[in-house]
């Protein structure tokens, strides 16, 4: 019985630690629109560099708002929206928002031109910004919109030329 017991524990003291090892690391949800070329922030957070809470405060500030979604295929409305206060970030600086226009067009052939349309804030080395891009005449693009969903939290929607672009200076 003694025995049993310290198994008991040692099995409940492992899951805890496990569920304590997922919390501080912050990300870890299966629930990710495909990788695309303008989701960028799904990648960042599985790799460390953007936490949850950094992903709840571009969706709060971009959407309106913070919801849930506990799979790809649950319609907005049913999205479980949470209480979360944004924090609100200095405006972009002129030549910041200058350098990433021209890197975005410099690194993007289809794109002829680029705006940044809101600015999320500094996390970290990364600039998150909204990109509006300009694709060059002979490119064909769709202008189908999606639900842009990263590590189970509701990012607004996004399409082929306007999303949501994290820049690293130098």
């Amino acid at each position: 019985m003694k025995a049993l017991s310290k198994i008991f524990k040692i099995v409940t003291l492992s899951a805890l630690c496990a569920a304590a090892c997922m919390a501080i690391a912050g990300c870890g949800s299966d629930v990710n629109t495909a990788e695309t070329d303008n989701n960028f922030l799904t990648a960042l957070c599985q790799s460390g560099e953007l936490s949850k809470d950094d992903i709840k405060n571009i969706a709060a500030l971009r959407a309106g708002y913070v919801a849930l979604a506990d799979s790809l295929t649950q319609s907005e409305e049913d999205y479980r929206r949470v209480d979360f206060t944004p924090s609100q970030p200095e405006p972009l600086d002129d030549g910041i928002k200058r350098r990433i226009e021209e890197d975005f067009v410099s690194e993007n052939a289809w794109a002829s031109s680029c705006e940044v349309k809101d600015f999320y804030g500094q996390y970290g080395d990364y600039y998150v910004v909204e990109i509006f891009a300009r694709p060059v005449e002979d490119v064909e693009y769709t202008t189908e919109v999606w639900p842009l969903i990263v590590e189970g939290i509701f990012m607004g929607y996004v399409g082929n030329t306007s999303y949501p672009y994290p820049w690293q200076s130098d």
